[in-house]
């Protein structure tokens, strides 16, 4: 079966045709790759709530050396997701797909190193992969590379190398890139600073569901920076930051709510807000 018909026949599978499916199920046995990752991403993400069997057609993927099949068995070792939570396994595939340059892999290598999760935290070795993971294209990868610069991880810190990892994650839609570069532009680091272009882009990100970014989109708009001042608008941020579990979103919608400031005064829920904050401090 050549490509074009065997993506017709994934087409109609992923539209519920049963003898599409059927048949993209006889070929994922008789070994076809893309059929398996089909199989595989299925149940996955698509909600099928049986991700056991999205392990048994990654893993058959990965078997045959295809680097998303490896990757993706590394990830459910590593989260415990229909195999069992291995993090040396997880290290494991994930080294295999590294190796035939698979960008998410490396960044999860670099992230095993940064959190010395299964193996000795080592910020060089994470700069390592996290480079190699930026180099290959993972938004992902290119944000922690700005992480590692601005807070000088692996040597002094360079606002102005972090800006460009940023603007790189950005550019790709990595919320937390955006969210970064638009503190960078807040606040003048490696960039000139901008408060019109800080909005900008933790808009971008709070519209992506980045806490981070919401709350600090919350802060531009009760301030008036690079904005009109609008309590109202901040309200609905520092809001939306507090359901994303923003510590620091909570505690200025606390605030608003409170004070009344672009809401009305509530003190229950205040105090609920302040309740949720310290289980969370204290967990």
């Amino acid at each position: 079966m050549d490509d074009q018909e065997r993506n017709s026949l994934i087409r109609q599978a992923a539209a519920g045709n049963k003898k599409a499916w059927q048949e993209i199920t006889a070929l994922a046995f008789t070994g076809d790759i893309k059929a398996q990752l089909f199989l595989g991403n299925h149940y996955y993400e698509e909600g099928q709530g049986d991700v056991a069997k999205a392990f048994y057609w990654f893993m058959r993927a990965a078997k045959q050396e295809d680097a998303r099949g490896q990757f993706f068995v590394g990830e459910l070792y590593e989260t415990g997701r229909g195999a069992p939570h291995d993090f040396s396994r997880a290290l494991y595939w994930y080294r295999l797909a590294a190796a035939q340059d698979d960008a998410y892999a490396e960044t999860r290598i670099g992230n095993f190193y940064e959190n010395g999760i299964g193996v000795d935290q080592d910020y060089q070795k994470a700069w390592y992969w996290y480079r190699r993971g930026a180099d290959h294209g993972d938004g992902a990868a290119q944000c922690n590379c700005g992480i590692f610069l601005q807070f000088g991880y692996v040597g002094d810190a360079d606002f102005a190398g972090a800006a460009d990892w940023y603007k790189k994650g950005a550019a790709q839609g990595d919320p937390s890139a955006r969210n970064n570069l638009g503190y960078m532009y807040e606040n003048g680091l490696g960039v000139e600073k901008n408060f019109a272009t800080a909005k900008m882009y933790y808009e971008l990100a709070a519209l992506d569901g980045d806490g981070m970014a919401q709350n600090n989109l919350g802060k531009l708009c009760r301030d008036g920076r690079g904005c009109r001042k609008d309590l109202t608008e901040a309200a609905y941020w520092f809001a939306q930051a507090a359901m994303n579990d923003c510590e620091e979103g909570i505690k200025n919608y606390i605030q608003a709510l409170e004070e009344g400031a672009g809401i009305a005064k509530d003190p229950e829920e205040a105090a609920f807000w302040r309740h949720k904050l310290y289980v969370l401090q204290h967990t």
